[in-house]
């Protein structure tokens, strides 16, 4: 679930069927598995100690999203209910295209929370109640605040700026392994032509 590199992994998305208490997975043969909410506890709990944000794309998934937030996860995307396919892509298109987009947790869920609601399909405007980001924004403790942005956009002068730093480097290190007297604008060549008009003198 977290590949050979757990410690990278801050941000775990999961699409399966889904019952109350559990997720549906499926297997390398094409089966059914049973993951219940104490399972993605441990899981959890083991292996994904740096995991800061989840996204349980299934059905009726809010008390497992209750359960990663007790064991440390930031911020929980889930649905309290049954949700259709259509609202379900549309949703999770429009919440990474703006977490990707350099929005924050929270601006990317009212965002595709927003998407639903404007959509011309009566049965997809509906559906947007259905999604929550845990732990409420109403939360104690400051618990419920969403505003972590994960792919901040680096403004253009800035990767400007960059790329000329790192080409003046490149320069200057390809200068730096040339010969001595290349550096300097003399060549060898250059140096044994004087040498011989200074000796024919």
């Amino acid at each position: 679930l977290f590949g050979q590199h757990p410690e990278r992994s801050r941000l775990l998305h999961l699409a399966a069927h889904g019952e109350r208490d559990a997720l549906i997975l499926e297997d390398g043969f094409g089966n059914g598995q049973r993951m219940a909410v104490s399972d993605l506890k441990a899981l959890i709990a083991k292996f994904g100690a740096h995991v800061q944000f989840a996204f349980l794309n299934s059905c009726d998934s809010v008390e497992l999203g209750d359960a990663l937030v007790e064991v440390g996860v930031r911020h929980v995307v889930c649905t309290r209910c049954k949700v259709g396919d259509k609202a379900s892509a549309q949703f999770t298109r429009a919440f990474y295209g703006g977490l990707f987009g350099g929005k924050s947790v929270g601006d990317a869920f009212e965002l595709a929370v927003h998407s639903l609601r404007a959509s011309p399909e009566r049965a997809v405007r509906r559906e947007a109640a259905n999604y929550a980001l845990l732990p409420s924004p109403h939360s104690p403790a400051g618990k419920g605040d969403h505003s972590a942005v994960f792919f901040p956009l680096v403004p253009l002068s800035s990767q400007k700026d960059k790329e000329k730093e790192q080409q003046k480097e490149a320069e200057t290190g390809s200068a730096m392994s040339k010969p001595m007297g290349e550096r300097d604008g003399v060549t060898s060549s250059s140096r044994g032509e004087r040498g011989d008009r200074d000796r024919a003198g």
